[in-house]
This record gives structure tokens, C-alpha cells and sequence, in this order.
């Protein structure tokens, strides 16, 4: 299986390339004044994309338990990947997973920074109820980077949204508490 995963990521690897070289067109496309050029350029970079996450999650579901480290680095690619496509809830179930279970992992930091971003953004595109779950999560979220890398860049961002959820909830405690972190 390991060999299968290598060459899974091989694939990945070719068509992440390829999104770049679509991306560059499609930034020199809307540099120009063609509507339809610049549709295609942009829908060119939707299907590299997807492409990119039909490989990922192949790569993952092929991946060898064995191999932890390759393994995870594909996941993280995948939740970076869904949340660049517009997928936050699948992106955010991915980077959580990593966050919680495999937090050692050297792309985890990036995954969990994918998940709070991800929560931050369904917070503003669902219902009243489910913003609600979603602010619940990205504040879950933010403790937990906290804890885990309070050195780490990602922290930076985890306090913004912990401290933000801690003023809007009124908790002076909650506060305190980030601030003698």
C-alpha cells in the first residue's frame, strides 16, 4: 500500500501543478477585458481543482495506517483543498480529525487554522441555528489550537476567535482566562 499511496501522491503532486498553471492563466485572463475568457479561465481552475480532490481523497482512502505521515499530509492537503473550493463543511470535518487525532502530525497546525476558518465562514452562511453550532465549533476550535500550539502561529489567529466568542458571549472569566494564557 505504500507504494500505491507514493504513486497516489505522484498524481496529486503532477496536478497541482497543473491547478497552478491554470490559476496563472486565469489571473492573466482577468487582467484582459474578455468575459468569456475569463469564465473559462475560471472554470478551468474549478475542474484542477476538483481534479485535485479526486486524487486526495484516493490517495487517502488507499493510504496505509502504516505510512502516518504521507497519510496525514494528504489529508491536510484535502481539507486545504475543499475549503478552496468552497466545501467548508467537509474541509472543517477533515482539519478536525487531524486536530484531534493526529495533532503530532507537522501539517496538522495548517489543518486545524483550515477548520477554524471553515467554521468561521459557515457561521455566516447557514441558519440562525446552525451559525450558532458553527460559532460553538470555531470557539471548540480555537481552545484547542490554544492548548496544543500556543507557540505557533496558528494561535494567533485561535485567540482572535476565542477572545471575539468570549465578548460576544459576555464571559469575563473566559477572558481572563486567554488573557493568562
Amino acid at each position: 500500500f505504500r507504494r500505491v499511496l507514493f504513486r497516489s501522491m505522484n498524481a496529486v503532486r503532477e496536478a497541482k501543478l497543473a491547478l497552478d498553471e491554470l490559476q496563472a492563466a486565469a489571473k492573466k485572463a482577468e487582467a484582459g477585458s474578455d468575459p468569456a475568457a475569463i469564465e473559462a479561465a475560471r472554470q478551468a481552475v474549478v475542474a484542477g481543482r476538483r481534479k485535485v480532490i479526486g486524487l486526495l481523497r484516493l490517495a487517502v482512502q488507499l493510504g496505509d495506517a502504516d505510512d502516518r505521515d504521507r497519510l496525514n499530509d494528504a489529508r491536510s492537503a484535502l481539507a486545504y483543498y475543499l475549503f478552496e473550493n468552497q466545501q467548508y463543511h467537509e474541509a472543517a470535518a477533515i482539519g478536525d480529525f487531524l486536530l484531534r487525532w493526529y495533532s503530532e502530525s507537522p501539517r496538522s497546525p495548517q489543518a486545524a487554522k483550515v477548520t477554524l476558518a471553515s467554521w468561521q465562514l459557515l457561521q455566516r452562511q447557514s441558519t440562525a441555528e446552525w451559525g450558532e453550532a458553527a460559532k460553538r465549533r470555531a470557539r471548540d476550535t480555537a481552545n484547542v489550537i490554544l492548548k496544543k500550539w500556543p507557540e505557533k502561529a496558528e494561535a494567533a489567529d485561535a485567540a482572535v476567535v476565542a477572545i471575539a466568542a468570549a465578548t460576544e458571549d459576555r464571559d469575563p472569566e473566559a477572558l481572563l482566562a486567554l488573557v493568562a494564557r
